[in-house]
């Protein structure tokens, strides 16, 4: 599929830092508008550099995907507005999507979910590096998108999660 190899690139190319592959594997099963991940987005490793044709990797010892070469990374920053007119937008949204899931505030609060269930591997990246893409972008409906989490009851566990974990990721 072309737009989920073209949404691959595009987490790689703006991710803040390198993303595990399950991290990556989170980040794409995440909807907008949804209430919970999509699980006919789980895709496999071996599919993420099928659907990219090789222009990304998996660094098996890190276990983190990244750009097979340089310059791959240096063509699509020459010519990021026309491959990622939305830039940063998406990735933001899909933090604050994520962040907004009902599954944050389930049964025994937060941290006993984030840890113990499926929703922890992409938590740390979501909690910390929303507002810099959020930041980095001009689209209304993700400062309204913001706006709503944050004041939500999601913001709240989020937040209070995010200072007794910063240590421990």
């Amino acid at each position: 599929d072309r737009n989920l190899g073209i949404r691959l690139l595009h987490w790689v190319f703006y991710a803040q830092y390198p993303l595990t592959v399950l991290e990556l594997r989170y980040a794409l099963a995440i909807r907008p508008n949804s209430r919970d991940l999509d699980p006919e987005l789980d895709i496999p490793t071996s599919f993420i550099i099928d659907i990219t044709l090789g222009l990304l990797t998996v660094d098996h010892e890190q276990q983190t995907v990244r750009f097979a070469h340089l310059t791959v990374k240096d063509y699509l920053a020459q010519n990021a507005v026309l491959y990622f007119p939305r830039g940063h937008s998406l990735l933001a949204e899909a933090a604050l999507t994520y962040l907004s899931y009902d599954a944050m505030r389930r049964e025994a609060g937060l941290k006993r979910y984030v840890f113990e269930g499926s929703l922890r591997p992409f938590f740390k990246y979501a909690a910390f590096q929303w507002g810099h893409h959020a930041r980095q972008q001009s689209e209304v409906q993700i400062f309204e998108l913001a706006k709503k989490w944050l004041y939500s009851i999601h913001f709240d566990h989020v937040h209070q999660l995010r200072k007794q974990v910063s240590d421990d990721f």
